[in-house]
């Protein structure tokens, strides 16, 4: 199956130690004219990240660890190949994204005001939910419904942030222009489906274990529709906060 991200919550980790937060949540701040600047905002995001685990509902920063999407929905349609299924998840949970994490290939242009950053994680990352499924697997007609657990390992994910600076009332903002975020890799996924077909449990289990020998095909399906819930999960209230907070109680040094 599908992806996950880790941290689109970048933004969040540069920007909130500019709020009255409790003690404990308060991170580095880094210097605009430090020459560098980019290991020091790596730090701090990945310093910030198990802190910021439980969101901070003050400035309307969500939790990072669990992520609950209310539903997602695929159209698989393909006439060739293992899988031609729709399916629909529901009341999901996403655990593990703040463990076992590291920052690849970190970047941060300060004149052109984009970060750009390629969270790796080990796993394994877990969503759970309930789930809906009709169409085929391997020729056999699938009309299921029931709990569901995808175990996520090796996920590296894309994120990039472009900011535009802005003056309000006399003061520096950098509003968020663009946010970019995407499953880029995952290089192993146990799937598991419960009641793919009604009270026949011995054929439930060797359609799962199909679906496992030929989880690529469907994580590259799900790959798109995760990578936008995941954004949108985080973009609002991203934006929101720049929107809120000048530039100068981001980071030192920028007057």
């Amino acid at each position: 199956m599908v992806m996950l991200f880790p941290l689109v919550l970048v933004a969040y980790s540069i920007a909130v130690s500019a709020e009255k937060i409790p003690e404990q949540l308060k991170l580095e701040r880094c210097n605009f004219k430090d020459p560098n600047i980019q290991e020091c905002l790596k730090h701090a995001i990945s310093d910030a990240v198990p802190k910021l685990r439980n969101g901070v509902p003050s400035i309307g920063l969500p939790k990072l660890d669990p992520v609950e999407i209310k539903e997602m929905a695929l159209q698989q349609g393909q006439e060739k190949g293992a899988l031609s299924m729709n399916l629909k998840f529901k009341n999901m949970k996403i655990t593990g994204i703040t463990e076992g994490y590291t920052l690849r290939n970190f970047k941060f242009d300060k004149k052109a005001r984009i970060l750009s950053v390629q969270p790796f994680n080990d796993g394994p990352i877990n969503i759970t939910g309930k789930y809906q499924a009709k169409g085929r697997l391997l020729a056999v007609p699938i009309d299921g419904d029931g709990d569901f657990k995808f175990q996520l390992y090796n996920i590296t994910t894309n994120v990039a942030l472009r900011f535009k600076e802005v003056v309000r009332k006399g003061a520096k903002y950098w509003d968020l222009e663009k946010l970019d975020y995407e499953i880029h890799e995952i290089e192993k996924t146990i799937l598991k489906l419960n009641n793919l077909i009604r009270g026949n449990k011995a054929l439930d289990e060797s359609l799962n274990q199909s679906l496992n020998e030929n989880w690529r095909e469907l994580e590259l399906s799900l790959r798109p529709a995760f990578s936008k819930a995941i954004k949108l999960y985080f973009a609002d209230g991203v934006k929101r906060f720049f929107k809120k907070v000048p530039i100068e109680e981001i980071f030192d040094g920028v007057k």
